[in-house]
């Protein structure tokens, strides 16, 4: 038999209650805000975990570990410690030679995990409702990342990113679904500036919690291994969560449709562009900016800031992420979705060279640089949250999104095992690794103009083909479409 689905406007649990909006948005935001969590302390720590559990870098670490110690007591007693410095500088650069690599690996399994996830959960959510998928990636992210904690070779670490990014990535689907389908049409560009800024105060927690836990000597064990009870928190907010109507109400044609629907003639175009679009966004954040971490690890070895330099950049960045991710979204509903991605392009291309291009030394103009290069990084997901939810209607919203979304992180993790090759292929020098990857900002300025034209609003399952002409012609009254 099948189950009717309620279409009485009586079953609006959220016209009935409207301050359930509030409870789904709180929801959403700590998924998605403790999925930053995860992100970022596995940007802090992996590469201490990976130096840990490579047996090939292993003798080359306790040398390093010698030198460290060597420096300290020196600095201790007040006498020069420079020969040793330029000494644990250059073994760091030997074994990230080493660590390199494998590094982007771990980057680009968590990108592949979180893409297979998107696309899974997003299908799930749109056929067996938002609020229970997103409870089970909440609980696989969690479950995962504590699991990783009791690596002991990189192979479990690599294993464990992986399955845990099924949930990461499966989170932001449901997220940006089940904030779009319970709020009015006119708090979108406002809310989707919001869930861009969630995932950084993620991590501003992680890279304040981590700072705190190596200043006191925890392992990285210890610090992975806190993001399985951090990422449990939104649990209970979830479960109170009821599911969105307008899903309710679409349910059944949602499980009559399929994932070869969004390259029908009638999504074709914007499932390609919302994939490129994505890629952009993804591949500058994850195949250039976020081995500034990694950068500064380099920079900080042999100084007193050794132990806790990847993580003081994290909170210095994460304060401009938060800002560049609220903004993205009030971008696109301000200067429209084109003009908008443009200036982000333009903006993130230059900030990103400037900081690993004009920067040396761990100083306060490398923070300050950091920053502002995160902002415009980071605004790619307050846009895309605002723009990609335009292109599918409610039957198809979780799933078309997710796969754009994670197409993109699929290409991302592509481009990271590059910039990795490139990192080692220029001995070290993160600087020219990343201007290579850094070009893909480029590339987005052409892609934008075959986006198609939205108008800023979004379709339901009685709209019209999402993928109209990029270029519309103007009505004889006058007026500018902000596409």
């Amino acid at each position: 038999m099948t189950e009717a689905p309620p279409a009485s406007p009586v079953d609006d649990v959220y016209a009935r209650r409207p301050r359930l909006r509030w409870l789904a948005l709180l929801a959403a935001l700590l998924a998605w805000g403790f999925d930053g969590v995860e992100q970022g302390v596995y940007s802090i720590m992996t590469r201490q975990a990976l130096r840990d559990i490579m047996p090939a870098a292993a003798p080359m670490v306790d040398d390093l570990n010698e030198l460290n110690a060597r420096i300290k007591d020196l600095a201790a007693q007040g006498r020069p410690t420079t020969d040793e410095a330029a000494a644990a500088l250059q073994l760091g650069k030997k074994i990230d030679t080493l660590v390199g690599p494998m590094f982007s690996w771990s980057l680009a399994m968590w990108l592949w995990g979180a893409a297979v996830g998107g696309v899974l959960f997003g299908r799930l959510g749109d056929r067996h409702g938002r609020v229970r998928m997103l409870l089970l990636a909440v609980a696989t992210y969690s479950v995962f990342t504590g699991l990783s904690a009791f690596s002991t070779h990189y192979t479990h670490l690599l294993a464990a990113r992986f399955f845990g990014a099924l949930g990461l990535g499966g989170t932001w689907p449901l997220c940006v679904a089940l904030v779009v389908e319970t709020w009015p049409e006119s708090r979108r560009a406002v809310l989707a500036g919001s869930i861009g800024a969630a995932a950084n105060v993620g991590y501003l927690i992680a890279g304040t919690y981590s700072r705190w836990m190596l200043v006191h000597e925890f392992t990285w064990r210890w610090v992975i291994g806190m993001g399985f009870f951090i990422g449990l928190v939104s649990l209970p907010f979830i479960i109170l969560v009821p599911e969105p109507t307008k899903w309710r109400l679409s349910r059944h044609a949602a499980r009559q449709s399929s994932l070869p629907e969004l390259f029908s003639p009638r999504y074709r175009r914007a499932t390609i562009v919302g994939s490129l679009l994505s890629t952009v966004g993804l591949l500058g954040t994850w195949g250039a900016f976020l081995w500034l971490p990694t950068y500064v690890d380099q920079l900080t070895e042999g100084t007193a800031y050794a132990a806790t330099g990847k993580a003081t950049i994290t909170m210095w960045t994460s304060t401009g992420q938060i800002i560049g991710g609220f903004a993205g979204g009030l971008l696109a509903g301000w200067l429209g979705n084109r003009r908008s991605y443009v200036l982000l392009c333009v903006t993130a291309w230059v900030s990103v060279l400037a900081v690993f291009r004009w920067n040396h030394d761990f100083d306060l103009q490398l923070k300050i640089m950091a920053t502002m290069a995160a902002f415009f990084v980071t605004s790619f997901f307050g846009w895309l949250p605002k723009y990609l939810p335009e292109l599918y209607p409610t039957r198809l919203r979780a799933s078309g999104q997710g796969f754009s979304f994670n197409i993109g992180r699929i290409l991302a993790g592509v481009g990271v095992l590059g910039t990795g090759a490139l990192v080692a292929a220029f001995h070290g020098n993160y600087a020219r690794g990343v201007t290579v990857t850094a070009g893909i900002y480029l590339v987005g300025l052409l892609v934008i103009w075959l986006a198609p034209n939205t108008g800023g609003r979004m379709l339901d399952d009685t709209a019209e083909p999402a993928a109209e002409p990029a270029v519309q012609v103007p009505a004889r009254t006058g007026g500018v479409s902000r596409g």
